[in-house]
């Protein structure tokens, strides 16, 4: 087995591009303040929001950098910084693989979001709510590999 080092952490660090997270996290920092201030906060559904928002986002970032591997936008004329897969720091398969595992981790996130949200929710409003995370999961993979 390959042992990990610090390289190989900081080059998936880099895939995961943490500096996108502020953003995707900010709607559920606010929503989660506006719970509190009125008295409802849930620390469980906070936290699978939480995770379930970082995790669409990162598996975003990652699609992104195979997709335009794949399509060939990740090039010698690319204007920023080079991205991991286009770098040779992460393999096209090593890449498809944590896009698998990400798309997996977050379903499995949104899920448990929704369970634990279901209280006196609508078996309508649920299905609702699976439909959209498939779809969330289908966009964030699909923007950039699909052509």
């Amino acid at each position: 087995m390959k042992s990990i080092t610090i390289s190989m952490i900081k080059n998936w660090l880099n895939a995961f591009r943490l500096r996108t997270l502020p953003l995707s996290i900010s709607g559920i920092l606010m929503g989660s303040f506006l719970a509190f201030d009125a008295g409802y906060l849930d620390y469980c559904i906070f936290s699978l929001a939480l995770l379930t928002t970082i995790l669409f986002q990162i598996l975003s970032n990652l699609a992104n950098d195979l997709g335009d591997s794949l399509k060939g936008t990740d090039n010698s004329n690319r204007v920023g910084p080079m991205r991991t897969v286009q770098s040779g720091a992460i393999s096209k398969g090593q890449m498809k693989t944590a896009v698998i595992l990400t798309a997996l981790f977050s379903f499995v996130s949104a899920g448990s979001l929704i369970y634990v949200a279901k209280e006196n929710m609508p078996s309508e409003l649920i299905v609702g709510y699976l439909i959209f995370t498939a779809f969330s999961e289908a966009a964030a993979i699909l923007y950039t590999i699909s052509n």
